[in-house]
């Protein structure tokens, strides 16, 4: 006689009705699995469970074997990346997309768009929203230097406040600051190797164009010509747009983080 498997916990939940669509604990109940403890469910017999799904699957017949939950999950986010937010807990569809906390709409290398939690946040089945990444100094917020200084009709693109720095604004996972569109865009797939953070931007913006220039998304000529303090309006090589430039021995850049973009007298 085989013996009898130990049932196994698919998920915890607060109360018996909490709403993740497919996945709510209503629907569960009525698709291949039961509650099985103190606030868990667990698959039929016969069934499996389908992590992107987040939800059970009846199986070929109710003697196949078929893998424990723990392996799915981690093989789910093994081939996913541990920030991907399983479709049937969040995708983007309705009138606001994803709604998680720290969620922000994403795209995979089919450019599909899905739901991830954004940088600084990985995805856990057993809290079942996106959490503080513990274990990886690299998957952190990136700040645009001087973002506190975007006003309310400023165009952020894709860009939400930072959690860790709330005056400032961070580019989404997977994007970039865009120092031509004083923005945040460019983004790609969130399994390809994340974009260069904000201050190189600025720092290969520096190196082509010199520190004395400043970006036109921010100041460039009108009517009655440049508005930041020390500057003035001029040509820059290779460029037949006019620009605004530092001058009097002023550089662009080095107060760039602390009030927006001020010309500052070099350093020497």
């Amino acid at each position: 006689m085989t013996p009898r498997q130990p049932k196994q916990p698919l998920r915890r939940i607060q109360s018996p009705f909490r709403a993740h669509r497919s996945g709510s604990a209503f629907g569960m109940a009525r698709d291949s699995a039961h509650e099985c403890g103190s606030k868990e469910w667990c698959c039929d017999r016969g069934s499996s469970f389908d992590v992107d799904q987040d939800k059970c699957k009846k199986s070929e017949g109710h003697n196949v074997h078929v893998k424990p939950v723990a392996e799915l999950i981690k093989d789910f986010q093994a081939a996913t990346r541990s920030y991907r937010i399983p479709f049937g807990v969040d995708d983007t569809g309705g009138l606001r997309g994803c709604t998680e906390k720290n969620a922000i709409q994403c795209k995979d290398e089919e450019q599909k768009h899905v739901c991830c939690c954004n940088a600084g946040f990985i995805y856990s089945f057993p809290e079942r929203g996106c959490v503080p990444v513990a274990d990886d100094p690299t998957d952190v917020e990136d700040p645009v230097p001087g973002s506190e200084k975007w006003g309310l009709t400023h165009s952020v693109g894709q860009a939400s406040k930072c959690v860790n720095h709330p005056k400032k604004y961070c580019c989404h996972r997977a994007c970039q600051y865009e120092v031509g569109k004083d923005r945040c865009g460019e983004c790609v797939s969130y399994e390809q190797n994340k974009p260069p953070v904000a201050w190189d931007v600025i720092f290969k913006y520096v190196s082509e164009k010199g520190d004395y220039v400043i970006p036109p998304s921010i100041d460039s000529p009108g009517v009655f010509g440049c508005s930041t303090k020390h500057s003035k309006k001029c040509t820059v090589p290779l460029s037949a747009e006019k620009h605004c430039c530092c001058h009097q021995g002023r550089g662009s850049i080095a107060e760039f983080d602390s009030i927006r973009l001020v010309c500052t007298p070099d350093i020497i």
